[in-house]
This record gives structure tokens, sequence and C-alpha cells, in this order.
């Protein structure tokens, strides 16, 4: 696509070429594709959108350390609540169950106004919603809440 915005503009100038260029490319994937396809598609949407977006590998792979980080953190914070915490059983197993919620969505608009990369946000915010709500969906089966 960059290729048509360069070709679309070839006889215009450097900058109406390089308008043409950003804004022919590019997919917006995290911000709107994927929570779009995982409405309709679930995961199978998710891994083909992650696919079709391989070539963002660099992104993908600081995309992947900001999420091992966040839930590994969240596992130990987890461990540490259940095991250390003087509270009644109920209490511990609903804190265990919060630290796994999803990254807040505050977090794309706080990095657009400090003119951070919105769309690798926006692909933590839906990546980090899949994730937890297959751990915390685990969790609520794991001690068999709600029946």
């Amino acid at each position: 696509m960059q290729t048509i915005g360069y070709i679309s503009a070839k006889s215009k100038n450097g900058d109406d070429r390089a308008f043409h260029m950003i804004n022919y490319s590019g997919y917006n994937i995290g911000t709107f594709a994927m929570p779009y396809l995982q409405s309709f598609l679930g995961n199978s949407g998710i891994i083909t959108a992650c696919l079709f977006d391989s070539g963002n590998a660099v992104i993908l792979k600081s995309i992947l350390k900001v999420l091992v980080v966040r839930y590994g953190t969240a596992a130990c914070l987890a461990a540490a609540l259940y095991y250390f915490l003087p509270f009644t059983q109920e209490i511990k197993i609903i804190l265990v169950i919060i630290v796994f919620a999803p990254i807040s969505s505050m977090g794309v608009i706080n990095t657009e106004r400090i003119k951070g990369d919105t769309g690798r946000a926006g692909m933590i915010n839906s990546m980090s919603i899949l994730i937890s709500l297959a751990v915390m969906t685990g969790l609520v089966c794991v001690w068999k809440l709600g029946q």
C-alpha cells in the first residue's frame, strides 16, 4: 500500500508524497480490527489478524514483552495475595481474580496524550482482554464459582 501511495503521488512534492505514503499504508489492526474481529470471530479472528500483521514483528515482540511482564507480575501478586493475606478465602479469591483484569482502556487514551504509539497500546489492550478473559474464566472454573 505504501508503494501505491508513492505511485499515486509521484508527480507531487516530497511532503505530499510522504502524506500519501503514510496514509495509504498501514492498517488500524490494534485499536479497530482486533476488537471488531474478536467480537464476531473470536480467537480465530485474532490469530488471523496477528498473522496478517506479522510484518510488525518487532512491535509484536515488544507487545509480547509487555504482556509477559504484566501477567507474570499478576501471577506473583496473585500468589502473594492468596497465600499471605489474612482475609477469608472468598476475599482472597476475589483479589486474585481482580489482578488478572485487562489493562485499562485509558492506557490507549493516555498514550495518545503523550504522542505515543497508540496502535501498539491498542494491540496490548486488546490482547490483554483476551488473555484476561481466559485466565479469569479459568480461575472461576477451578474454584467452581457461581454454582
